[in-house]
């Protein structure tokens, strides 16, 4: 879904667009580094990649982790994994859509960056789901009771 909104915000956006925009913002949020409008393609996609590339993802059995498979984990564990790669896909495409849209706003001189929130909002969401991913896979380890 987020996705399709970065797809559908850059191709609504593209003609109103100046030949320059913002391409990179700073840790405050504020664009600090300016390129063709054409860049701005870059975002969506890196976006769809990402979306096909985590999706087969979903779909392996294939997964490197921390902790030893054994018969009565196996399920639970691969589970809790393509659950990660499902959260891990959502936020990422919520990230690249709301960059799409702030930069296409900044560039039409309707907002002023991404906002001093988004680092930390962002990078502490990915930093949450990587330690529950952690925390929930270190239980299922020890208990293949546990309800992913």
């Amino acid at each position: 879904m987020f996705t399709v909104a970065g797809v559908a915000v850059f191709l609504c956006t593209w003609y109103q667009l100046p030949e320059t925009v913002p391409i990179h913002f700073g840790v405050t949020g504020r664009p600090d580094g300016y390129g063709p409008k054409i860049a701005l393609a870059m975002l969506p996609v890196i976006s769809i990649i990402m979306y096909i590339s985590l999706s087969f993802g979903e779909a392996s059995n294939r997964f490197n982790i921390p902790w030893k498979l054994t018969d009565e984990n196996r399920e639970a564990l691969l589970a809790h994994c393509r659950k990660l790669l499902w959260l891990m896909k959502v936020h990422t495409s919520a990230l690249l859509a709301y960059i799409q849209w702030k930069a296409a706003e900044t560039a039409l001189s309707r907002a002023d960056g991404l906002g001093a929130w988004f680092a930390p909002v962002f990078l502490g969401g990915m930093f949450l789901i990587i330690g529950w991913f952690y925390a929930r896979g270190v239980q299922l380890a020890k208990n293949s009771f546990g309800d992913v």
